[in-house]
C-alpha cells in the first residue's frame, strides 16, 4: 500500500478533528466552567459532553471516504472535479438540513446546528469522492484524444 493511499484518510480525520474542535463550546453550570460539545441524541434530545463521541461518529464515514479520495485524485483535473462535488453536495446537504431539521442557529444549545455542520462535512466528502470519478474519466478521455491527435 503506497503512502499516497494513506494521506486521504489521515487528512480527512484531521479535518474532522478540526471541525469538532471548532464547534466545541464552554458553558457554565453550577458555578463551574465546562468545555464540551453539544450534539443531538435520540428523539432530538440535546446532550453536552466530551467531543470524543462526535469525533468517532464523524470519523466512521470520513476515513473510508478519505481513502477513496486518496485513491481517485490522481491529477489536477480529478482534484477540480472533487472540489466541485464537495461544494455541490455540501450546499445541498446544508439546504436540506436547515429546512428539514428546522434548527435555530442562534440557540445557545447548538446541538442541531452542530449536527448540520457535521452532516454538511460528511456529505461534501461523499460528493467529492463521487465526482472524483468524473475527473478520472475526463482525464482518460483527454489522454485518448491527445493520443489520437498525435497519431494523425
Amino acid at each position: 500500500m503506497p503512502v499516497r493511499d494513506l494521506v486521504g484518510p489521515v487528512v480527512c480525520l484531521l479535518l474532522g478533528l478540526l471541525l469538532i474542535l471548532c464547534l466545541c463550546q464552554t458553558r457554565e453550570q453550577f458555578g463551574r466552567t465546562e468545555w464540551g460539545f453539544y450534539w443531538l441524541g435520540r428523539r432530538g434530545a440535546v446532550h453536552f459532553g466530551s467531543p470524543i463521541w462526535p469525533l468517532i461518529h464523524v470519523a466512521i464515514p470520513t476515513v473510508p471516504l478519505g481513502y477513496w479520495l486518496g485513491l481517485r485524485v490522481q491529477s489536477w483535473r480529478c482534484l477540480m472535479w472533487a472540489g466541485i462535488g464537495f461544494l455541490m453536495a455540501a450546499v445541498t446537504a446544508a439546504i436540506f438540513g436547515w429546512v428539514l431539521l428546522e434548527t435555530d442557529p442562534t440557540n445557545p444549545k447548538r446541538g442541531g446546528f452542530n449536527f448540520i455542520v457535521m452532516l454538511v462535512f460528511v456529505a461534501g466528502l461523499a460528493g467529492a469522492a463521487a465526482c472524483a470519478e468524473f475527473g478520472i474519466s475526463a482525464s482518460a478521455r483527454r489522454k485518448r484524444r491527445k493520443a489520437i491527435a498525435d497519431i494523425t
